[in-house]
């Protein structure tokens, strides 16, 4: 939603070469319809960095609804596989050639038993890495590099939200976080040396 997104709106204004684009990743005629309109035009970096997690620290087995889990899937696994295939001609077209998704630890299934309450949002996560392990296989004869990258604790509003309900059941979460500055300068050293 650009239009409540005030830093980006600066940042853009401050750097003519940024264009922004809504786009609601569920809605696969929109995706197509943005690859379409970029068609042609050579895409470095693709970064798919949208996620959602609705009640996260609360999202136990018992509490499972098929609505939700759905939505969950479908932005944080579904879209950035439909994403990068819908740009990938741009992005083999391009210099860099690279393809990035933001994961999480809560992905990983060694950690899993550390994050009871993540149900949907860590099946969607370990979903989204097995989705661009497969992609990374589909597209390396392309010489489209595909990364996996997991910034950390970030002070986020969803992190924020998750160690709150963590700390009112008694499992605070004291991992120290990144801001959001030195999570993203993680981010572009991460891309620029995939």
């Amino acid at each position: 939603d650009p239009a409540h997104a005030d830093a980006l709106r600066t940042f853009a204004a401050a750097h003519p070469l940024v264009t922004i684009e809504p786009l609601d990743v569920t809605d696969n005629v929109a995706i197509e319809a943005l690859s379409a309109r970029y068609r042609g035009q050579p895409i470095d970096v693709l970064v798919n960095n949208a996620g959602i997690a609705p009640n996260l620290g609360s999202q136990g087995i018992g509490s499972l609804g098929p609505e939700d889990f759905a939505q969950v899937m479908r932005v944080n696994t579904y879209a950035p596989l439909k994403m990068s295939v819908a740009f990938l001609d741009q992005v083999a077209a391009s210099r860099q050639k690279k393809i990035v998704s933001i994961s999480s630890g809560m992905g990983s299934l060694l950690q899993a038993p550390q994050y009871r309450g993540t149900t949907y949002y860590s099946i969607s996560k370990a979903g989204l890495n097995m989705a661009m392990r497969l992609l990374e296989a589909e597209v390396r004869g392309r010489g489209v590099l595909v990364g996996l990258v997991v910034p950390g604790p970030v002070d986020t509003d969803m992190s924020r939200a998750y160690r709150a309900t963590a700390a009112q059941s008694g499992r605070p979460v004291t991992t120290p976080v990144l801001s959001p500055a030195e999570s993203a300068r993680t981010l572009a050293d991460f891309i620029a040396a995939l």
